[in-house]
């Protein structure tokens, strides 16, 4: 029999309430659960399949601060789309879409959160009105 396995990369965060509420504000995500319900120390947020636990004092040993999440899109040329949905919601760009230098045509923009957790996106195509 073959194991299935469910991936939720885990993130370090000073104070989860404040990193739920600039996920999902800034960029999209909706919150999946929290725990306890008033102060919470671990929570989960979702966007479109993308699940990320925050977690401030959990029993969960902790990761490094700041952690690198690195995230290919399935559909390359929206990556674009995504970029300027994160600048209109007031997302801290850490780095604008540029070119990566190992692969033609494909594009990378960083996302950083308030702990200095990075978000880096990868996609094949850019539209031509990119916000920079």
């Amino acid at each position: 029999m073959q194991e299935e396995f469910y991936t939720r990369p885990l993130l370090a965060v000073r104070e989860v309430t404040a990193s739920i509420e600039y996920y999902c504000e800034k960029l999209g995500f909706v919150k999946m659960w929290s725990s306890p319900d008033s102060n919470p120390i671990i929570a989960q947020v979702g966007r479109n399949g993308l699940e990320i636990m925050l977690n401030s004092k959990s029993v969960i040993p902790m990761p490094a601060i700041p952690t690198v999440l690195t995230l290919t899109l399935h559909r390359a040329d929206q990556l674009d789309t995504l970029y300027n949905e994160f600048v209109s919601r007031g997302a801290t760009i850490a780095t604008p879409p540029f070119e990566v230098v190992w692969e033609r045509n494909l594009f990378q923009f960083d996302v950083e959160d308030p702990d200095g957790n990075k978000l880096i996106f990868w996609g094949n195509q850019r539209e031509a009105k990119t916000q920079q």
